[in-house]
């Protein structure tokens, strides 16, 4: 059984200009999840602007291909539109399942995700969120699944590799609380 995929273009309501190519066989749905979850930050961008403004886009079928001729038909649109001069949103050229960003951009998202756009933080910023975060539990139940992780080893032995680590770990938690401690007296 063959299934149908619609290309479909999202156009900008207030000059009718095509701004994203894409395709699906969930028409509404993907439509919906466009409004809100773009599939990038400038979509997410522009979709937030016609929103406050009490807009959304409008929605155009290109054409409806079978499933096996998708990637190649959306391609097509894509550079179609990109050569008329649309501003489209769309990341990449299109037709690939698995978006695989350049190296590039991984090292931007990453420093990004960071936090080094912003620049490092201060040592006062620093100490104020280790001080924030300490004796929290991040998960209630991570701690019952520790202990029952635990209780599971219990009467595994070590390698001396292992307790050599374990005690180092020990160890370095032990310094870093005595500095914490000297850190506060002194402010």
């Amino acid at each position: 059984m063959t299934l149908n995929v619609y290309i479909y273009a999202l156009l900008d309501p207030r000059d009718s200009t095509v701004r994203y190519v894409g395709l699906t066989r969930f028409l509404w749905k993907r439509f919906r999840n466009h409004i809100y979850r773009g599939p990038n930050l400038h979509f997410v961008n522009w979709i937030t602007k016609l929103r406050s403004l009490g807009k959304e886009p409008n929605l155009r079928v290109l054409e409806i291909v079978a499933e096996r001729d998708s990637g190649e038909a959306e391609r097509k649109w894509i550079t179609t539109h990109r050569a008329q001069g649309c501003r489209l949103l769309n990341y990449t050229s299109g037709g690939e399942k698995d978006y695989s960003p350049s190296v590039e951009t991984r090292e931007k998202l990453g420093a990004w995700q960071r936090g080094l756009k912003r620049g490092p933080l201060s040592a006062e910023t620093r100490r104020k969120l280790s001080l924030s975060h300490k004796g929290r539990l991040f998960n209630p139940s991570a701690a019952e699944h520790i202990i029952a992780i635990n209780k599971s080893r219990t009467g595994i032995p070590l390698s001396d590799e292992h307790r050599k680590r374990v005690g180092e770990g020990v160890r370095l938690a032990a310094q870093r609380r005595r500095e914490m401690t000297r850190c506060e007296r002194m402010t």
